[in-house]
């Protein structure tokens, strides 16, 4: 069988193309905070002191955000004890990706709540 020959991608496409989607990402955030995110939120608040509210702050405790980020932490330091162990396979690979993916969205989510209001500045620094 003969395989291709993989081109690497041009590292000016590549920022080009990382500069396109960062504006596209943040267009369709900015969109669905303003059109979804916000009214959904003001009908939450109507329902402030109901049962549902009660176990959705419940259920939001037990997954609470330094639970999460110890867990990745955990899986990142995994992933790299694996890495310097094991070589860089595909097992490292998957594992680093996905907690540094987890991380990257976590600092996104916190800096784009920040920047829409979702929550004061002293929470995020």
């Amino acid at each position: 069988m003969h395989r291709e020959k993989k081109v690497p991608l041009n590292p000016r496409k590549l920022a080009l193309y990382t500069l396109l989607f960062g504006i596209v990402t943040f267009a369709l955030i900015s969109f669905f905070y303003l059109s979804l995110d916000l009214p959904i939120a003001e009908a939450a608040h109507s329902l402030k002191g109901t049962f549902i509210v009660t176990a959705g702050k419940l259920i939001s405790d037990l997954a609470s955000k330094h639970v999460i980020q110890t867990i990745t932490f955990i899986t990142l330091v995994a992933g790299a004890i694996d890495a310097i162990f094991y070589g860089l396979s595909l097992r490292a690979k998957s594992i680093l990706l996905v907690s540094m993916s987890t991380m990257t969205a976590m600092l996104t989510g916190d800096e784009l709540k920040w920047l829409f209001g979702r929550l004061p500045s002293a929470d995020v620094f």
